[in-house]
């Protein structure tokens, strides 16, 4: 117990085990297409975001 002025302030407490990430979970699972990373074209973006 941590106090201050004879008040706790906080607690120390034992360090729970981290679980494994979910990152990279699905490594292997799929593929990406060349280009992916390319900004949209103006009508790509129309098209996603679905303006009028």
């Amino acid at each position: 117990m941590i106090e201050r002025h004879g008040r706790p302030v906080a607690q120390l407490v034992p360090v729970r085990k981290r679980r494994d990430s979910p990152l990279g979970a699905m490594r292997g699972q799929f593929t990406m297409t060349e280009g992916w990373e390319r900004a949209l074209t103006d009508e790509e973006a129309e098209a996603f975001w679905g303006g009028s």
